[in-house]
């Protein structure tokens, strides 16, 4: 390792940040993949699926070790207000629940996401990004505000990706119940079914665990809430309460833009050729995307992306929507209207993170007008 020592510090003085090195809960060779000369050895398609299924459980422990640092949850929370500026107090109140969660769910945390629990930690968290990094801040009123301007989302965006594991599920379940909103017949069933769905849909992009430890998580975070399958049974307001009393909403800051990439390939391909290469694919998909952008159909330039249009082609290639086929077109269009639903339901949900916002805020002014002196 004495290369990497020196390697790190020939870079200089500058401060490139903190590395952080954890060390999840290790994973048992022989449990999947059984005695070195055991029947997986003679079958080399069990062998391979064995393999990939352990790969997916070490890279899901990693994730688990991996702690959530400010810089991450900073730019998560700046990405979503299309542009508009932030002050240090709207900051500081937003990032609570956030932290709440994180703290809830017993997940590793840095020393400067800790911080952010006071206005100060919040101050060196966003004058740190604002130093030659994706945050702006706007000086000369009444107060600074801090800002990611357009040009700037890809690279916050680097940031915001590393804490995404953390509130992945919790977004899930947000889209879930959103879904089951509207949802005919049985709503619980719908929720399940809806959760599942977004968990296949977006395997290409995450990592998660397995199927029957998913549906366990989801349960135990729903299980918070009193009643939670009666309020879902219910639809309508009841899941508008249940939403509303949910903290943090994050669906909308971690994933609508995987979904957006979706919805853009799933477009183009409305009238593509069967058996699209994936660089004719890709070309369209930016000419489109970029198209969205500048009509605002699409909230972000981040979605406009040739890695996330990457994973966009897995995902259409996994449905079937590539081969030829009698029924292709159909499905093409089934698939377009099922994501543009999804994107309904992520506006659903940032609705309501938005009167989450300004409920907080109001509460934030009652609290320093009841502070004053008489």
């Amino acid at each position: 390792m004495g290369w990497l020592y020196n390697f790190i510090r020939a870079q200089g003085e500058r401060n490139y940040g903190k590395i952080y090195v954890r060390f999840p809960e290790a994973v048992s060779m022989r449990q999947y993949l059984g005695a070195p000369h055991g029947p997986l050895a003679q079958d080399p398609d069990a062998k391979r699926l064995a393999l990939q299924k352990m790969s997916f459980e070490v890279a899901w422990r990693i994730l688990q070790a991996t702690p959530v640092t400010a810089t991450g949850l900073v730019c998560a929370l700046l990405l979503t207000t299309r542009g508009a500026a932030l002050t240090l107090r709207q900051l500081h109140h937003t990032l609570q629940d956030s932290l709440d969660y994180l703290e809830r769910k017993q997940n590793p945390m840095s020393t400067s996401a800790l911080r952010l629990r006071s206005p100060d930690g919040v101050r060196a968290a966003v004058d740190a990004l604002s130093n030659g990094h994706p945050v702006t801040r706007i000086d000369g009123g009444r107060e600074p505000v801090w800002q990611i301007t357009p040009e700037h989302q890809h690279a916050a965006a680097f940031y915001r990706n590393s804490v995404i594991h953390a509130f992945l599920e919790t977004s899930i379940v947000e889209l879930a119940l959103a879904h089951a909103k509207h949802a005919d017949g049985d709503r619980m069933q719908a929720f399940w079914d809806q959760a599942m769905r977004l968990r296949d849909l977006l395997k290409f992009d995450f990592y998660f665990a397995d199927s029957a430890t998913f549906r366990d998580n989801i349960a135990e975070e729903m299980a918070w809430h009193d009643n939670w399958e009666d309020h879902v049974a219910a639809g309508g307001d009841e899941i508008d309460a249940l939403l509303f009393d949910k903290r943090p909403l994050m669906a909308e800051a971690m994933l609508r833009v995987f979904f957006e990439a979706y919805e853009i390939v799933a477009d183009v391909l409305r009238d593509a050729p069967a058996d699209i290469g994936h660089k004719e694919l890709t070309q369209l998909a930016l000419g489109v995307g970029r198209q969205y952008v500048a009509q605002t159909r699409i909230r972000s330039s981040e979605s406009v992306s040739t890695l996330l249009f990457a994973t966009a082609r897995q995902v259409v290639e996994d449905q079937d929507l590539i081969a030829a086929a009698p029924d292709l077109a159909e499905r093409r269009d089934a698939f377009l209207r099922e994501l543009r639903a999804i994107l309904r339901d992520f506006d659903y949900v940032g609705r309501i993170a938005r009167e989450q916002f300004v409920a907080r805020e109001a509460k934030a002014r009652r609290e320093s007008l009841d502070s004053r002196p008489g």
